[in-house]
């Protein structure tokens, strides 16, 4: 992890820029569609979701949590992600292009690093993510706008074996509370008792 945090840091601090030659700059007018494929592309990432609501959200009722909110519920670090990945690929603010220039893949999992302090390259789920942001990008510049239209309709998660997985300790879970149910009304316990018991799957 600390080795991450300083080779991440590192390019960051060296080569925020994309390599300054006319193949790499984006058309002006083509700025909303990409924040809206980026944004779709944070948004249906598994641990990223994971990672934002770990603090609100007990892990066994995850995997509903992200299908009720992801990409309907705006969350503010997410926001912020897109809105810095946008700027690199755009060449804003801190990522105007200076001498020095390494590739825009390694620029993007620095970025994603800086926000959420969590090893991307040991993770399947990030690396995928990262990817399909690298691919977006150069999509974009070959004038390919559409590949958003497909990012909409495409019903896949990034990171479908963690949802999965999610899934899995979910229903364990509601099974575990079911049979907990029965043994409560077996032993007289009350119907206001169970409920207390259960309120985190209301």
């Amino acid at each position: 992890m600390e080795s991450d945090q300083q080779s991440h840091g590192e390019v960051l601090k060296t080569s925020v820029c994309l390599r300054d030659t006319p193949s790499t700059v984006l058309a002006p007018q083509s700025e909303s569609l990409l924040a809206e494929g980026i944004s779709l592309i944070l948004y249906r990432c598994v641990k990223l979701q994971v990672i934002i609501a770990e603090s609100k959200v007990r892990y066994d009722n995850m995997a509903e949590y992200i299908r009720l909110t992801a990409g309907k519920v705006k969350h503010e670090k997410v926001e912020k992600i897109a809105e810095d990945i946008l700027d690199l690929f755009l060449q804003r603010k801190e990522y105007k292009c200076i001498r020095i220039a390494i590739p825009i893949e390694k620029v993007v999992i620095a970025v994603l690093f800086k926000w959420i302090r969590v090893s991307i390259i040991k993770d399947p789920s990030l690396m995928e993510a990262c990817n399909k942001l690298f691919k977006l990008y150069q999509d974009f510049l070959q004038g390919k706008y559409d590949v958003v239209e497909e990012l909409k309709k495409s019903p896949r998660w990034i990171g479908e074996d963690l949802m999965e997985e999610l899934k899995k300790q979910e229903a364990q879970e509601l099974t575990r509370a079911h049979v907990k149910n029965q043994k409560g009304r077996l032993s007289g316990e009350s119907r206001c008792e169970r409920l207390i018991r259960r309120n985190y799957f209301v």
